[in-house]
Parts: C-alpha cells; structure tokens; sequence
C-alpha cells in the first residue's frame, strides 16, 4: 500500500475490510489533512455505507480531522453537492442505491 495505488477488497463479513482501508486513509496522510478529499468509499447498499460512516466517525475521536461525509443515491444530486460544499468532508461513503 506504500505506492498509492487503489484497491480492490473482497472478504468475509467480520474480516476487518472496514478497519483496513480507513487506517490506510488515515495513515498515508500527514497531520494536516486540509480540505482535500482522502478518499471514496463505495459500498454496495445504504445499510452498509451508513455502517461503514459509523465505524469512520468512530476514527474521528481519533483522529479529529478527519470530517466522513455519508452520501446516498436517490437523493436531490443539488442538495447533496451543497452539502459537500458546505461541509467540505475529506472522507465521502456512498452507495449508488
């Protein structure tokens, strides 16, 4: 992982999928973060993209500049890019559904 490439995960539920990318997002970074987006998590349902934010925002007491930003389809694309404006997140999790 020391070559910023990306990357693929397939694994078993409980396997630690989560845990690894978001330390790898966490920890190929400096200390001053900024406002540059780190990274795009996608995942393949709401229920699991909201699961993932949760275990993100878990990092944030850690970490606390890291800002995760939990972003769904089926919404107004307007209202969400503003949001993303507004909140300038460096960690997005999304799902298309």
């Amino acid at each position: 992982f020391t070559n910023n490439k990306d990357v693929c995960v397939k694994a078993c539920t409980g396997s630690g999928k989560t845990l690894a990318y978001v330390y790898h997002v966490v920890n190929s970074q400096s200390e001053e973060i900024g406002d540059d987006i780190l990274g795009l998590i996608l995942v393949p349902s709401r229920g699991l993209a909201k699961q993932v934010c949760d275990i993100v925002t878990l990092f944030c007491k850690i970490v606390q500049n890291l800002k995760p930003h939990l972003s769904v389809g089926g919404t107004n694309i307007g209202d969400e890019v503003e949001k993303i404006e507004k909140l300038k997140p460096n960690l997005i999790i999304g799902t298309v559904g």
